[in-house]
């Protein structure tokens, strides 16, 4: 009788384990789904340039132009692309002042095309 109480604990053990490493696991893909720390500048919710477009403001300079498309650019020092879309972004430097701003940008790609102007 004792041999099959030892048996039942160390079946209970076993099964005890698997329930915790299930647990884990669920736990584990629950906050990879989640986004886990956010910030991953590579994920393609944080490339949609329709939506940076719509966030440029006039008077903006070239950094906050940056941190409003969420990336640097790809392309060259104004230019993002991704998804078949691509954002160039034309800078001025007024008259009477040395940094330069946001002066027109232009969406393209997927078959539309979005010019604005931040005078």
């Amino acid at each position: 009788m004792k041999s099959n109480e030892v048996k039942a604990v160390k079946h209970w053990a076993g099964r005890r384990a698997a329930m915790r490493l299930t647990l884990v696991g669920v736990v584990a893909i629950g906050l990879t789904a989640c986004g886990g720390g956010g910030g991953d500048d590579s994920s393609e919710d944080s490339k949609d340039l329709r939506a940076a477009i719509d966030r440029l403001k006039a008077g903006m300079t070239y950094e906050e132009v940056v941190a409003a498309v969420g990336w640097e650019p790809n392309q060259n020092r104004n230019v993002w692309a991704h998804d078949g879309r691509s954002l160039q972004v034309i800078f001025r430097t007024p008259y009477n002042g040395n940094v330069p701003l946001i002066e027109s940008a232009r969406l393209s790609g997927n078959g539309e095309v979005i010019d604005r102007g931040y005078q």
